[in-house]
Order: C-alpha cells, then structure tokens, then sequence
C-alpha cells in the first residue's frame, strides 16, 4: 500500500565528490538491478533485467504486495513491463504497455488504487510518447487516460500514494522534458484531484515524482526533483489545499546541472519515510538517503563503477521483511529520446545571437518553412537583448547551445574568467527558456587549445568546431560567397557555420539548404549528429 518512487532527475555528487564523471566515462550499460541493504553498505542482489546487449537503462518500482520488483524498458526500448521476485528470479509475465513498436520505454510503479491489498502495475508512455497512463491487473488494462494535454509528446512520469488516506492509493504524475514542471494527483477513476506546480514555470527539464510520509503523519507525501537540464533541487509537498512545501533542499552540488531522480521509504524502520536520490546523467552512480528536512542521513555508494555517468534510478522495497527498506538501483534511460541521423549528415550552426535588419528572425521564417533544425551557439549579452527571439529558437525545436557571454578569446583569459563566462551565458539561456546549452560550447573565434578544453569539460562542456565557414563576417561577403564557402567539402558530417547578423547569409540560407538537400544529405542538430 504505501509507495514510494518515481522517476526522474538526476543528482549527481555528494558533498564530498566530484561534480562530474571522469572524461573517460560511459553513460551506458547493461541494465544491472542491484538491491542493497538499509545502510548501503553491501549489495544483497545483483541480476540483469535484460539480455546485456540491451543498454537502454531501465525503470522500476517494488510490489509490496506480492515483493516483486517491476521492471519497464528504458528509453530507445519497446514497451516491455518485466516482473522479478524478491531474489532477483524472472517470473516470466512480461507484457507491452503500449503498442509494440513504440520506442520511447515505459515508466512504471505498483499501486493499490483500489484498496483490496494487491497492487496494480500502473504505467506512464516514456520519451515522444503522449502523456499516457494506464493501469493493469493481471497484466490486462483497466483504466488509462492522459495525464496531461495529448498532443504532449514528452512522456510522464508516474508514482502513487495514498495521499488522503481513503485506503487507496492516487495516482501521482509529473511531466517529461519540454513540459512544464506540473504534478497532478489523480482517483481510481482516472480524474484529477490536485495540482502544483512543482518549480518555475518556465522550467523544462522534467521532474521526478515519488511518493512516501516523510513526516510521520500517516498520510502520502509527493517528493519531486528536477529529472534534467537543471541542478538537483529536491521539494517535497503535503497534498492539501495549502499545497505546504515539507522541504527544498539542493541534493548535489550547484555546479552539477544533471537533475536527479527520487524515491522514498523506511530505510531505518522509524516509521518514516526518508528521500532517496540518484545521480542523473552526466554524474558518478552516486545514491544518497536525506530525511525529510533535506539533512543528509549519513547514507550513500556509488551504485555502479564511478566512470558511468548515465545516471541512476532508486527504489525501495522491504525484499527480507525485516522492517527496513532496502534500497534497489538501476542504470537510467536517457531523460529523452534523441533520434540519431544515420547517415548524410549535415549540421547547419548559426552563431552570436545579434540582428541586423532583421537577419535573425529571418533565418528563423526560412527554417520553420523549410522545416529544418539548426543548432543556435548564443552569446549570453545577445540572448539578454533578444529574450522572444531566444525563447523562439527552443520553441520550435532547434537545439540551443553556449558561445559565452563576451565573445572573449579563451586563450588568452584565466580559468575563472571562462568558466564565468560559459556559466553565466548559460544562466541567461535557463532563465529565458527553461533549459540548459550543455554540452555543447563553441569557443569565440575558434581559439582553443589543451588547458581551455580542460577546463570546458570540467565543466560539462564538450566543443564542437565547423568544418565549413562560410566568411559571412568578412567585409564585403556577399549571398554567393556565402553559399559558395558553405557547400566546400560538403560531405557526411560536415557543420556548416554562419552567423545570425549576416544579412547576405539570411539571404543564402534558402538556397543553401535547398542544395544540401537536393544533393542527398539530412539536416541534423550537433545532439543527433553520431
């Protein structure tokens, strides 16, 4: 009856770690379920939830009904709901939660929504697929319904509670990334009962819903976290109509931006639930125990070798009914789904964020007639002066990425200087759209060399240069020298650059993307370049 976990963000390091993986890490891996004791101290069960050439990640909840360990296939996966008993052994149950080919996994959480002692498996669509939650017994459906607008193509999250204490429990839903960070608290029947909004409005990362009391009186409170592109701030509600905020505390360092994934449970046996988070991408395996006024409880491992850096996912489960929760783990799926371009790949970058008699927003009208995604590097005092334009480069899908603040040669400014300048442009970006620009960073003018790419990367940063320029910064650059310099060497994998100011590249971009195309080759942001 009582439940505890769900998904989403990502926390990385604790207090006394780094905020980022080695460079030599690996942000994938087979899908090793690992159950650990209360103390996280030895690991009691160790299996795979899937063949180990699956390395999608996987998401999962603990059947304290029946102490099972439900499995979901993480993202890039089918739709595969898994079930596995208390020592790690298939029960070989499986079935689709959605329909077979869709490829964006399946959230899922055990919940007895109707108060008869045997909990249901509920599930939420992952990564493009609409915000779909259905509920299953005996591996048939019974109910389903869209947590939030259909057209939404971002997921949901799922977790359950009974937050009213009627003897059932609600079904608790947070959004998936490009959502706003909305919980919705729903009945056996499908309707909404509660709602808040988690943290800012124009927050776009996702977050993570769990479920659990964390202050003893008896009733479900709902734990949340930022699930990406954010730092891993973790709140925690009372649901009741003051919607009273129990606690908010960041669980990882500020530096991380990786969000992290939440759950609760007894792991003491006090009679309350703490809050257990997971590291998400881009941070060491590391799980932590908080109570719930965000005071660490002395508890945390690394879940996994310290050079992956996908991501964990919690969960809680009293697997030898001893009183005490043990704390289950396993490698997350990636936050979204990023369809990768196979082959004749060509990037199209479009640097500095200024406008010059319209230049930019005409760059704009050309891609979204010409449905094309580019990859913007914008300097944070551009993004200052143009917020509508910058907020239109996310809201129609184009990948938002770091160029610095100033424009400042990097060779030639102090490690503090860069990182100011990377951090506060990318400040700039969040604050407008919701999301963050890493990884990705292209350094002003180019100039790079071994110490500015240490300190990038140490950082979350990854640089990516142009292997076309188009000289549209050059006096006198006309529309066919613009077109003529971007299509030299036109090849699978070339990244062509232009800049939003130049008024004789708005007039080439038509032209420039209609001969990229008509020579066989897709456009794709630098994210879905292999």
């Amino acid at each position: 009856m009582k439940n505890k976990i769900f998904l989403t963000l990502t926390l990385i390091l604790g207090l006394f770690l780094l905020p980022f993986s080695p460079l030599s890490a690996t942000d994938v891996m087979k899908t090793q379920i690992k159950v650990f004791d209360d103390n996280l101290r030895e690991v009691k069960i160790d299996f795979d939830a899937f063949p180990e050439s699956f390395r999608k990640g996987a998401y999962l909840d603990f059947d304290d009904s029946k102490k099972d360990i439900i499995i979901g296939a993480g993202t890039g996966g089918g739709p595969q709901v898994r079930g596995f008993d208390h020592n790690g052994q298939w029960l070989g149950q499986d079935f689709f939660a959605y329909q077979d080919n869709f490829r964006g996994g399946v959230k899922v959480a055990s919940c007895d929504i109707d108060g008869d002692g045997e909990n249901e498996i509920v599930t939420g669509a992952g990564s493009t697929g609409g915000p779909q939650v259905r509920v299953f017994r005996d591996r048939q459906p019974i109910l389903q319904f869209f947590a939030y607008n259909k057209n939404f193509r971002g997921g949901v999250n799922v977790t359950c509670g009974d937050t009213n204490g009627n003897g059932k429990d609600e079904i608790i839903t947070g959004t998936g990334p490009d959502g706003g960070p909305q919980i919705r608290v729903f009945n056996d029947q499908g309707q909404a009962i509660w709602q808040t909004m988690a943290f800012h409005p124009n927050y776009r990362g996702g977050i993570s819903v769990a479920s659990g009391d964390i202050d003893g009186d008896g009733q479900a409170d709902i734990v949340t976290s930022q699930l990406s592109e954010g730092q891993a701030w973790i709140k925690s509600y009372q649901v009741n109509d003051s919607k009273n905020v129990i606690s908010q505390f960041l669980a990882y360092p500020s530096s991380f931006e990786g969000g992290a994934y939440v759950a609760t449970g007894d792991t003491n046996g006090d009679g309350k639930d703490e809050i257990i988070t997971g590291a998400g991408e881009g941070g060491s395996p590391q799980v932590r125990v908080f109570y719930e006024n965000g005071q660490w409880a002395g508890k945390q491992v690394f879940a996994y070798n310290e050079d992956y850096s996908g991501g964990v996912i919690p969960a809680t489960g009293d697997t030898n009914q001893d009183g005490k929760e043990e704390i289950i783990t396993s490698p997350a799926p990636k936050a979204k789904l990023v369809k990768k371009c196979e082959r004749n790949c060509v990037a199209l970058t479009i640097d500095d964020g200024y406008s010059n008699g319209g230049s930019f927003e005409t760059m704009l009208d050309v891609l979204k007639r010409r449905k094309v995604k580019a990859t913007f590097f914008i300097l944070g005092d551009a993004m200052q002066g143009r917020p509508a334009t910058i907020k239109r480069i996310t809201d129609e899908g184009h990948q938002l990425a770091n160029h610095s603040y100033s424009h400042p040669s990097f060779t030639r400014i102090s490690e503090g200087r860069m990182k100011h300048e990377i951090n506060l442009s990318d400040d700039i970006a969040k604050s407008i759209t919701g999301k963050t620009t890493r990884p990705y960073f292209r350094y002003p003018g180019g100039a790079r060399n071994a110490r500015t790419d240490q300190v990038i990367q140490s950082i979350g940063y990854r640089h990516i240069h142009w292997t076309a320029d188009s000289y549209d910064s050059r006096q006198g650059a006309s529309r066919s020298s613009v077109i003529s310099h971007s299509l030299a060497g036109l090849r699978d994998g070339s990244i062509i650059l232009i800049h939003t100011q130049s008024r004789a590249s708005a007039s080439a971009l038509d032209e420039i993307i209609a001969r990229v195309q008509n020579a066989g080759y897709n456009f794709a942001t630098v994210q879905e370049m292999k």
